[in-house]
């Protein structure tokens, strides 16, 4: 069953066996996420982080992907936002067990680690899997940040470095682009809409060698020259 299934039926009040990353979304007991547009995702509330996988889910469900690209991306998009909730108790023991809750996706990335190798059947990866799609989960969300000027994309160098002769060129632009339009467009269909041609021109920038000086686009994106840039995502 899709991740996106799972959702819809405890939604809807259907509440079977829950898998581990369900239940870490809905025992949130506080308010931890630190979402950079809070307009968008109007007022935050517990159950906040929940809706918002439910919609990257969604936006995942629409795109014309192979059976391989869309099992990786869920896994990602499921698992990512995991350092955000949990139960107090639970959230305590990470912090003792040395995860970083405050850089969501750090935590998150071990989270889903300790997850894989607690439980290996609901995962149900291999080990190249796993390790693509634990680095795609602490890298998530930094080509957006990249293109507001926010930070660097060396992780991402490293990432398509390492995974390249595994899942070839195509494969890993295919893979970072959806990915990134879930999250985007999970916050908001007309960011996406604004931002989806800088994502594509840094994500081929990343396998063709080219990216921007991180100092001249600072520059480009002060307040004299930024435009549209520094819409939150």
């Amino acid at each position: 069953m899709k991740n996106i299934e799972i959702l819809n039926k405890y939604i809807e009040g259907f509440s079977d066996t829950l898998p581990t990353w369900l239940k870490h979304l809905i025992e949130a007991e506080e308010i931890h996420q630190n979402y950079e547009n809070v307009q968008v995702l109007e007022t935050l509330k517990t159950d906040a982080v929940l809706y918002y996988v439910h919609r990257t889910l969604q936006v995942l469900d629409g795109l014309p992907l192979d059976e391989e690209a869309y099992r990786i991306i869920e896994k990602v998009l499921t698992y990512s936002e995991l350092a955000k909730v949990g139960s107090l108790k639970q959230r305590e023991q990470w912090k003792k067990n040395g995860i970083n809750l405050f850089v969501h996706n750090e935590g998150s990335a071990d989270i889903f680690s300790d997850i894989q190798f607690i439980g290996r059947v609901e995962t149900n990866l291999n080990s190249t899997e796993y390790l693509f799609i634990r680095d795609l989960i602490r890298t998530h969300g930094l080509i957006g940040q990249y293109i507001r000027g926010e930070a660097r994309l060396d992780s991402h160098v490293d990432l398509i470095n390492t995974y390249k002769e595994e899942y070839r060129d195509v494969r890993l632009k295919e893979i970072l682009y959806y990915l990134n339009q879930c999250i985007i467009e999970g916050v908001s269909k007309a960011l996406w809409s604004e931002v989806k041609n800088d994502v594509k021109i840094t994500i081929d920038g990343l396998f063709d060698g080219y990216m921007e000086p991180f100092t001249s686009r600072i520059h480009r994106l002060t307040p004299k020259h930024k435009g549209q840039y520094l819409k939150k995502i």
